[in-house]
């Protein structure tokens, strides 16, 4: 029996080799020695449990006497805010945060994986 870290392997290399070739998932099951069917219905279920995340912006790590500086300079001046951010989960929940600053969105952020 493929236990679901291989099944995930599976994927994670059809996404990076079949797919972009036009490779089909059956083909490609069939390929690596996998019944197509229980390949085709764990990913069915895979995809339900993931969370799409784009993220938009990140600011490159700076040393510390940088970052000191620039976080008194950003104390100074207004933050820009993020008005609004909804997560939807595949069983209906939506989760929403208003007027969130850079900061505040990645703490956040780091938090929500707790869901996946």
């Amino acid at each position: 029996m493929i236990s679901s870290q291989d099944l995930n392997k599976l994927l994670t290399r059809y996404r990076e080799e079949g797919y972009p070739n036009g490779v089909s998932v059956e083909e490609f099951a069939k390929n690596y020695g996998v019944d197509p069917k229980v390949f085709n219905n764990w990913m069915r279920a895979a995809s339900q449990r993931m969370v799409q995340v784009k993220v938009i912006h990140d600011e490159p790590k700076r040393p510390k006497a940088e970052a000191t500086a620039q976080q008194a300079a950003e104390s100074s001046t207004p933050q820009k805010k993020i008005a609004k951010v909804t997560v939807c989960l595949a069983d209906g929940t939506s989760i929403m945060r208003n007027n969130l600053s850079c900061r505040e969105l990645s703490e956040w952020a780091g938090k929500l994986e707790a869901l996946c």
